[in-house]
């Protein structure tokens, strides 16, 4: 019964994000086809592209991987597009170029967030090494977060 209370309410948030959905029974979110009642589970899909927010993705070693479009407009300087280089890539190294001038208050949040989550899966050198060459004035906000 938790099962199908958890089914309902991501459901509901399925149907927020994409309003285009039917809500129960019929299609349903993924597009399986059973009602709402069958006793399979459902699939439950969501394209990460539709989400009304910037989203991206890192990989086991904090390098981005993917960015959606919303985040392209919404952070051009940092997910305009995709660098060539791994090193390049690294969260901390996109969210701390110099070339944006001051770092807002949002990137510093985000800074903190993957910082902490980083911390507890690497090494501090494995973080800080594709920030090589990176003004020490940029360094600094890593010790400050």
């Amino acid at each position: 019964m938790a099962e199908q209370a958890s089914l309902e309410e991501a459901r509901r948030h399925l149907q927020a994000v994409s309003p285009s959905e039917p809500a129960a029974g019929g299609a349903g979110a993924g597009g399986v086809g059973r009602p709402a009642d069958s006793p399979q589970k459902e699939r439950l899909t969501l394209v990460i592209e539709q989400l009304p927010h910037a989203a991206y993705m890192v990989n086991h070693k904090f390098e981005v991987t993917w960015f959606n479009q919303q985040a392209r407009l919404e952070i051009p300087g940092l997910l305009g597009e995709m660098p060539p280089h791994t090193d390049d890539r690294s969260i901390f190294r996109l969210l701390l170029d110099d070339s944006r001038g001051e770092v807002s208050e949002n990137l510093l949040s985000m800074l903190r967030l993957n910082l902490m989550l980083a911390k507890e899966r690497m090494s501090i050198n494995s973080i800080l090494a594709p920030l090589r060459g990176l003004p020490g004035s940029r360094l600094q906000l890593l010790e400050e977060t």
